[in-house]
């Protein structure tokens, strides 16, 4: 069986820097343009989001589950990959005419926010380029070629900076409309970089494709998890659009609901640093055990309780350690308040979100993946209408807890699923230890906070401390193996 431990180090190492670059795109938009463009580029974003996972989560998932079981003939993956891209294409065109015709309709009827409706046109050059960069980074993690991938995110994120900060900062004025565009042209440009050079990769480093169709196999294997994103999509579009409204009853006005949802869209870069390494870990996992099942490898299920220890030990210590400074981080660098509640409730999310990440990876290397993704839709209805009840009784507090309601109900289900198939070995033991140190740590951070209050670095200096202290706890606990079952 291939390493995990590299491949995701390789991974983990440029998401890091991902990170970071993602940190400063952030702090840019967030300079060049208000707190209100920002949440109608979220707005905008739902929906190209949404595309792009109606498109490309079940292809890239194929594609690389493929990649993995094909990964001694180059020629075949290569087949793989010209049989995904056709099919993308096919989706796309229907997305892009939906796009053109009706771009006014689903910015004013839909999004109820027509600054929109010009960007739903700019992201559509964007897609097509982002269909044939997904697909060909699934191709090379499926085989394997982790820093192919990396290298290519890394360059097009530098880009994505360049290009965006270029646009804004020579051609903004003020407009959110004209804010959205242009952030979605630096995105295109961006995507343009990754895409030659993946083609150069593909060139290099795989055969020329064989004169055979995978496209039966990867509609096998995509449809159901095409169908059920394209679901949990519509419910997330109109989950985002009902936000602002909802918000509104409670007692907002439009301009602070959207400045609201622009506000968790600064705080996501600050608590999801942790996201690197689980991320990184789930797209080594799933590539993995794909190509064990195929090659009849064998400690699946001791791979399997690994790495959910290992995303016990990284997530939520960090993020509780992230969690007392998030506030005075968003003040520092966005000059934007959010109250302490509302940050709790988001590093709770975000918790169940890296479980999410790493549970989908495994059921979908184990072939899982329809039964996995119809319990997330069933969910996410239930989350809908959660969200409307109590985004209206408590505001942005009430949407936050909706998504974590489901967020846990989701992470159950998955756990369900996968110890009906593989036994997963010692996962409350690893949770209940990362929740001790985590909350440790954290008033660790807090006393030496109050403790330095008089130096005008206390806040960086305390948790500066305070993750040195975790690397070192769990450097030292995830070097004790524990006994395979």
């Amino acid at each position: 069986m291939r390493s995990l431990k590299s491949g995701a180090a390789v991974l983990a190492a440029s998401n890091l820097l991902l990170q970071a670059l993602g940190m400063v795109y952030m702090t840019m938009l967030g300079r060049l343009g208000s707190a209100e463009s920002v949440g109608v580029l979220r707005l905008a974003q739902t929906v190209y989001y949404s595309c792009q996972g109606v498109c490309l989560s079940g292809l890239t998932l194929a594609a690389s589950r493929l990649s993995a079981a094909h990964e001694r003939d180059l020629a075949a993956v290569s087949a793989v990959g010209r049989s995904a891209y056709t099919l993308f294409l096919v989706l796309f065109s229907g997305i892009a005419a939906a796009m053109l015709v009706g771009n006014d309709l689903i910015a004013e009827r839909f999004i109820h926010e027509p600054a929109t409706a010009a960007a739903l046109i700019a992201c559509l050059p964007c897609l097509m380029l982002t269909g044939y960069e997904n697909i060909s980074k699934s191709l090379f993690l499926g085989l394997g070629r982790n820093g192919v991938a990396a290298l290519s995110e890394i360059g097009e994120q530098v880009v994505r900076l360049a290009a965006v900060g270029a646009f804004l900062f020579s051609l903004s004025t003020g407009s959110s409309e004209r804010f959205c565009v242009l952030v979605f042209c630096g995105m295109t440009v961006s995507e343009c970089f990754s895409t030659m050079f993946l083609g150069k990769m593909r060139q290099k480093l795989l055969l020329p494709a064989q004169n055979v169709s995978f496209t039966q196999r990867i509609v096998r294997i995509a449809l159901p998890v095409s169908a059920a994103s394209l679901a949990g999509n519509i419910l997330s579009a109109l989950e985002t659009v009902i936000v602002p409204q909802r918000m509104m009853h409670w007692g907002m006005t439009h301009e602070q609901s959207l400045a609201a949802i622009g506000s968790l869209a600064m705080l996501a870069p600050i608590l999801t640093v942790p996201s690197a390494l689980v991320r990184s870990v789930s797209a080594v996992l799933m590539p993995e055990l794909s190509a064990a099942e195929v090659h009849g490898g064998r400690e699946i299920e001791y791979r399997i309780s690994q790495t959910l220890r290992l995303t016990s030990w990284i997530g939520i210590p960090a993020t509780l350690i992230l969690l007392p400074c998030a506030p005075a981080l968003m003040q520092m660098i966005y000059h934007t308040q959010m109250s302490m509640s509302a940050v709790a409730l988001y590093s709770f999310i975000v918790i169940c979100s890296y479980f999410q990440i790493i549970l989908y990876a495994a059921l979908a290397g184990l072939g899982m993946q329809a039964q996995c993704a119809a319990a997330e839709v069933l969910l996410r209805c239930v989350q809908f209408f959660l969200t409307w009840v109590l985004t209206g009784q408590l505001g942005l507090n009430g949407y936050l807890c909706s998504d974590l309601l489901c967020g846990l109900a989701i992470v159950l289900v998955m756990l369900v699923l996968l110890a009906r198939t593989k036994p997963i070995f010692g996962l409350f033991r690893s949770v209940s230890g990362s929740v001790l140190a985590g909350t440790a740590l954290a008033a660790l951070e807090l006393v030496l906070w109050k403790w330095w209050q008089q130096s005008e670095y206390a806040m960086l200096m305390a948790m500066t401390v305070s993750l040195a202290v975790f690397v070192l706890v769990v450097g030292k606990v995830l070097k004790s193996r524990p006994k395979r079952v």
